[in-house]
């Protein structure tokens, strides 16, 4: 497997511990240190090797494949506008084996509980700055990244000469996102609650549109 925006290795780790092998990549070498440091700690070299690597560059990394399967979790994606990640299509088409999976996590043009929590809050702009067409600053950690926002029907589109879409699913649909965390973590029956619901409707393609992320299962054609 070929891991995008790996940060610091979770999911790769979580990968490994099943028995399959995973390289890696993120552009970011810090991030790929600390992957480096939770492989380590836990012993999955054999299964996981790493690369700093951003989406541009990911091409480099042909003679690695084909890979069963790429993934990206949790937006990383969402740091590129729409014509580099077409470009990128093409990139990652060539290091699939024929049939292979392309999975993506990002986070969509509306968000229910992001609106909500704005509203409430008397903010309007922040609470509809998802559906705006161009890039929006967003803070992640102590830096402001400019993030693209795509419709999952837009975002198929983008993979259509390549790839054919297999399923999409909402990701927090029920759950709100995690900077309300000090809303509802001393609500625990609230939290649980909302937890049933998840997994009640996070099979509901109609419902990715308003999720804080939806998960998009493309197949190389």
């Amino acid at each position: 497997m070929l891991e995008l925006n790996c940060g610091t290795g979770i999911d790769a780790c979580w990968i490994a511990a099943r028995g399959h092998t995973v390289l890696a990549t993120d552009v970011s070498k810090e991030m790929v240190n600390l992957t480096d440091i939770r492989v380590d700690r836990l012993g999955f070299e054999k299964y996981i090797d790493t690369s700093v690597c951003g989406f541009s560059e990911i091409h480099t990394l042909n003679d690695k494949g084909p890979f069963n399967l790429i993934f990206s979790n949790f937006g990383g994606l969402n740091c590129i506008d729409s014509n580099s990640m077409a470009m990128l299509s093409m990139a990652l088409r060539k290091m699939l084996k024929p049939g292979g999976s392309l999975i993506i996590v990002l986070m969509g043009r509306k968000c229910w509980w992001e609106s909500l929590y704005f509203l409430l809050k008397g903010n309007p702009k922040e609470a509809f700055r998802r559906k705006n067409g161009g890039p929006v600053e967003a803070n992640v950690g102590d830096k402001k990244i400019l993030t693209w926002y795509y419709d999952p029907q837009e975002y198929s589109n983008l993979f259509s000469n390549q790839f054919k879409t297999k399923v999409i699913k909402p990701v927090g649909i029920a759950l709100p996102p995690s900077y309300m965390d000090s809303i509802f973590s001393k609500r625990k029956w609230l939290m649980n609650w909302l937890t049933k619901c998840e997994n009640r409707f996070h099979n509901k393609s109609y419902l990715a549109k308003w999720s804080d992320h939806y998960l998009i299962h493309l197949e190389a054609i």
